[in-house]
C-alpha cells in the first residue's frame, strides 16, 4: 500500500472533535433488562458520572421516604469494570457524608464493605478474586439496635454467601438530603460498574437463620437463585422498600427525572402513626378496654424498626385503634400489619363500620409469633355502600382495631399500613349470575358454571371468587381501567386444590413487569403451589393508564381443577426523581486521552479521505481486556472503536463484534465487506495502542501497533465518502466502546 498517494491522513484531533456527556442504562447480565453505567477516571478522585435523588419526606427521626437509616438491608447485583484485587476504592452508595451514615464500597484492601460513614464497618468481605466483567449478587444488611446473629449488628452476602461482624451496634443519624448512587460525594471516587436492580429495605432481609422472617422464605436465597438472579421485589413485593432503580426496563439514556426509580408510598399511610413513630400516649391511637399492662413504646430488644407498642391482654378484644372519619363512600384498601405474640393464640385485626355500626372485616393472624418471625396479615376492604352492599347508609366512617384474643397474651405491634387499592370490590364481597361475576369486574371468558361466589373458603371478609374446573384460561377484568402511570405494586391471594394450576394476573397489552419489558406476559404467575392453602403473590410492574387487572384460571399438565382468588389490590408506588450528571468533557478528559463511556457521544468532521485513498489513525486506551470487551450490556452485544460515516451504505467500522474479536467492516456502496482479528490476550485494559485503518482501490487493512492484523482484499470505491467519524460510538449514538482515544504519536 502506498502511504504517499493518500490524499492526507486523518488522525484523531480533540480540538477538532464535539463531545457530548451522556449517561447509559445498558443491557444487564442479570435479572434485570436494563440497569446504570457509572464511571469515572481510573485510579483518581476526579469528577465522575453522578446519580442521586433526595431523600424524601420525614416520616419520623432517620427514617425518611427513600432511606431508613435505623436498620436495613441494600440488594444489588454488580458487574465491575474491575478486578477485585485492583487495590482501588469503588463507591456504590452513600446516604450521607455526616458520620452514622450508610455506604457501600470496594475497599484499597480489596474489600467489600457496608460502613456506618465515620464509625467504621457493619462487615466486610475479601473480594479479591472478582473478575471485571463478571456479576455478583450483593446483599448489605445492618442493624443498629438489636444483633442481626445474636452478636453482630452488620452482614454481607455475595452470591448467597453470608459475613457478619461489628458488636456493639452504632449510632445513626438522618440520611442527607441527597442520597449518591454510584460514586462518593466530594471525593468523587466512582463505582465504575453496571449497578443493577439496585433496591434499599428499611428491613433486614431474611437468610434462613437470620434477618427478619416475614413469611417469604429465604429471602436472600431466593433473590440470588443459584446464579439466575430474581427481581428483589418479586420475592417480597414493595412492602418494607425505600428506594428501587429498575429504570423502566429499557437500555438508553439515563437522564435526570422520574419513571426509572420508585418508592413505596410509606407517606401515603391512611393511619396517623401506623409506623407507630410517636410514643404512645401522644400518638394517634387510643387504648381499646382495659389491658392488664396498658399500651407503651417497646423495648429496644423487641423491635423490629425504630418503633412499635405493646400491651398485654387480661381478656379477648383488648388492645389499640384507631378511628377515621370523612372517608370517600366505597373507597378501597389494603392494609398490612407486622405484630407478634407471645403465646400460640392468634391476634385479631377488627374494622368497624362507624357509619352502620357494623363490622367489614375482622382477621386473625400471628400465633406462635416472635420478634424475628412476626405475623403478617395483608387483607383488602371497602366501605360498604348503600347500594352495592344493603347497608343502611354508605360508610365514611371506620375504625381500626389491633386486638388480642386471651388473657395473658402479650402483643407486640411493629407497624400497621393503610394503603388505598385501586381496585373496585378488592375482597370480591357483592356479585351476581352465572358465572357469578363480582361487582366492579367484567366477564372474560367465562361460561355458565365457570365461576361462583365461595362463602367459606375465604382469605378475609365474606366471600371469595371460585373458579370451576370448566375455567380454564378464563377469568376476570376489572371494570374500568386504573388511572395512573408509572411503577405499581400488583398483589392477590390464590387457593388451590391441586398442584400445578393456579391464578395469574395480567394486563397484555398496557402492563409489564419492572424488570422486563416485554407485554402480553404475566405480572403474576407463581412458579409453584401448596394446595389446601392460602397463598399471596406480588409484584411490581410498569403500567399505562389504560391497565386494566386480568385474572384467570391456569393449569398446566392436565385439566383445570377447583381454586379461589380474593383480596386483589393496586397501588402506585412514589416515583422517586433522579438526578444525572454524566462526566463533563473536561471531567472525561484522562492522561491517555479524551474517554468515551456510557452514552457519551464524540464526533469529528473528516475532509481528507478520498473514494479509493485513505489513511485514519488514532491512539485508543481500552477499560476493559479483549475477552470482556462486550461483557458491558453494550447494543448488540458490539462496543464501537470508530464508525466512519457517509452514508447508510458508505461507511468504515471497527468494533468489538465478540469477546476477544476485533471486526473491520466496509461498504462502498456495493454491500458490506468484513474481516476479524482474533485479539485473545493482545488488547489488555489500560494498555494504549496505535491504530491505522488504511485503504486503496484495492484493499483495506488495519494495522496493530505497526502490524497489520487485517487485510480486507477486494475492489474498493466510494460513491459517498466518509465526512464524519464517530469515536467510540457507532453512527446511531450507541455501542459506546468504554475507552479514550487520543491523537497518534
Amino acid at each position: 500500500m502506498q502511504q504517499a498517494a493518500v490524499v492526507d491522513n486523518f488522525d484523531f484531533s480533540a480540538a477538532l472533535s464535539t463531545f457530548t456527556a451522556g449517561m447509559a442504562k445498558r443491557a444487564a447480565s442479570g435479572p434485570f433488562a436494563a440497569a446504570p453505567i457509572v464511571q469515572g477516571k481510573w485510579n483518581t478522585s476526579a469528577a465522575t458520572d453522578e446519580v442521586s435523588c433526595v431523600r424524601g419526606s420525614q416520616i419520623l427521626g432517620h427514617f425518611y421516604e427513600t432511606f431508613d437509616t435505623y436498620q436495613g438491608s441494600i440488594v444489588f447485583w454488580i458487574t465491575p469494570e474491575w478486578d477485585g484485587d485492583d487495590g482501588q476504592s469503588h463507591y456504590i452508595f452513600m446516604s450521607g457524608t455526616s458520620t452514622g451514615n450508610i455506604f457501600v464500597s470496594k475497599t484499597e484492601t480489596n474489600f467489600l464493605q457496608v460502613v456506618s460513614f465515620g464509625l467504621g464497618a457493619y462487615a466486610q468481605l475479601d473480594i479479591s478474586a472478582w473478575v471485571a466483567g463478571n456479576t455478583y449478587c450483593v446483599v448489605a444488611r445492618w442493624d443498629s439496635k438489636v444483633s442481626l446473629d445474636g452478636i453482630n449488628y452488620g452482614s454481607i452476602s455475595i452470591n448467597d454467601i453470608h459475613s457478619y461482624s461489628t458488636s456493639p451496634p452504632y449510632a445513626t443519624v438522618a440520611p442527607s438530603n441527597t442520597i449518591f448512587l454510584g460514586y462518593r460525594s466530594g471525593t468523587y471516587i466512582a463505582a465504575d460498574s453496571i449497578i443493577e436492580g439496585f433496591t434499599v429495605y428499611r428491613r433486614p432481609l431474611y437468610d434462613s437463620t437470620y434477618g427478619i422472617d416475614v413469611g417469604n422464605g429465604d429471602e436472600i436465597n431466593l433473590i440470588y437463585a443459584a446464579g439466575a438472579g430474581k427481581d428483589p421485589t418479586e420475592i417480597t413485593g414493595s412492602w418494607d422498600v425505600c428506594f428501587c432503580l429498575p429504570t423502566d426496563s429499557s437500555a438508553g439514556a439515563l437522564a435526570t427525572g422520574t419513571g426509572e426509580a420508585w418508592s413505596h408510598p410509606h407517606s401515603n399511610n391512611v393511619l396517623t402513626d401506623g409506623f407507630c413513630q410517636t410514643t404512645y400516649g401522644s400518638s394517634g391511637w387510643s387504648t381499646k378496654n382495659t389491658p392488664s399492662t396498658a399500651p407503651a413504646d417497646l423495648a429496644d430488644a423487641d423491635k423490629i424498626f425504630a418503633w412499635g407498642y405493646d400491651w398485654t391482654c387480661d381478656a379477648n378484644a383488648e388492645g389499640i385503634e384507631q378511628s377515621l372519619t370523612s372517608l370517600a363512600a366505597g373507597q378501597d384498601y389494603v392494609l398490612r400489619c407486622l405484630a407478634h405474640v407471645n403465646d400460640a393464640n392468634d391476634l385479631r385485626i377488627r374494622i368497624t363500620d362507624d357509619t352502620n355500626s357494623a363490622d367489614i372485616v375482622t382477621y386473625e393472624f400471628g400465633a406462635s409469633s416472635d420478634r424475628d418471625t412476626p405475623g403478617v396479615a395483608i387483607i383488602t376492604f371497602e366501605l360498604p355502600t348503600a347500594a352495592r352492599n344493603g347497608v343502611g347508609s354508605d360508610c365514611v366512617a371506620i375504625t381500626i382495631a389491633v386486638e388480642g384474643t386471651a388473657a395473658s397474651q402479650q402483643v407486640y405491634l411493629h407497624q400497621f399500613e393503610l394503603l388505598e387499592n385501586l381496585v373496585d370490590n378488592p375482597s370480591l364481597e357483592t356479585g351476581s349470575g352465572d358465572p357469578w361475576i363480582p361487582d366492579g369486574w367484567t366477564n372474560a371468558g367465562l361460561e355458565a358454571g365457570d365461576s361462583e361466589q365461595e362463602l367459606t373458603i375465604v382469605r378475609s371478609g365474606s366471600s371469595s371468587v371460585q373458579y370451576n374446573a370448566s375455567a380454564l384460561n378464563e377469568g376476570l377484568n376489572t371494570s374500568s381501567s386504573l388511572d395512573f402511570s408509572g411503577h405499581c405494586m400488583v398483589g392477590f391471594s390464590n387457593y388451590v386444590t391441586v398442584a400445578d394450576q393456579w391464578s395469574r394476573l395480567y394486563d397484555r397489552a398496557f402492563a409489564y413487569l419492572q424488570s422486563n419489558s416485554a407485554l402480553g406476559q404475566a405480572m403474576i404467575q407463581p412458579s409453584s403451589t401448596t394446595t389446601g392453602n392460602w397463598f399471596t403473590n406480588w409484584r411490581v410492574g410498569i403500567a399505562s393508564n389504560l391497565f386494566k387487572p386480568y385474572i384467570n384460571s391456569i393449569k398446566f399438565n392436565g385439566n383445570g381443577q377447583v381454586q379461589y382468588v380474593d383480596d386483589v389490590y393496586v397501588f402506585a408506588l412514589d416515583a422517586v426523581s433522579l438526578t444525572v450528571t454524566p462526566a463533563s468533557e473536561a471531567n472525561s478528559t484522562e492522561t491517555s486521552g479524551l474517554r468515551v463511556d456510557g452514552l457519551d457521544i464524540m464526533t469529528q468532521p473528516i475532509t481528507e479521505l478520498a473514494a479509493t485513498l485513505g489513511n485514519m489513525r488514532l491512539a485508543y486506551t481500552p477499560r476493559h481486556d479483549a475477552a470482556d470487551a462486550v461483557k458491558f450490556g453494550t447494543a448488540s452485544n458490539e462496543a464501537m472503536i470508530a464508525e466512519f460515516y457517509g452514508a447508510a451504505d458508505n461507511y468504515i467500522r471497527l468494533y468489538w463484534s465478540a469477546a476477544n474479536t476485533i471486526t473491520l467492516a466496509f461498504n462502498d456502496g456495493g454491500g458490506e465487506h468484513t474481516d476479524n482479528w482474533n485479539a485473545t490476550g493482545a488488547i489488555e485494559a489500560g494498555t494504549k495502542y496505535e491504530l491505522v485503518i488504511d485503504y486503496t482501490a484495492a484493499a483495506m487493512t488495519l494495522k496493530v501497533g505497526g502490524v497489520v492484523k487485517i487485510t480486507i482484499t477486494t475492489a474498493l470505491s466510494f460513491a459517498t465518502t466518509p465526512t464524519i467519524v464517530y469515536w467510540g460510538q457507532a453512527q446511531a449514538g450507541t455501542k459506546q466502546a468504554d475507552a479514550t482515544f487520543a491523537a497518534p504519536a
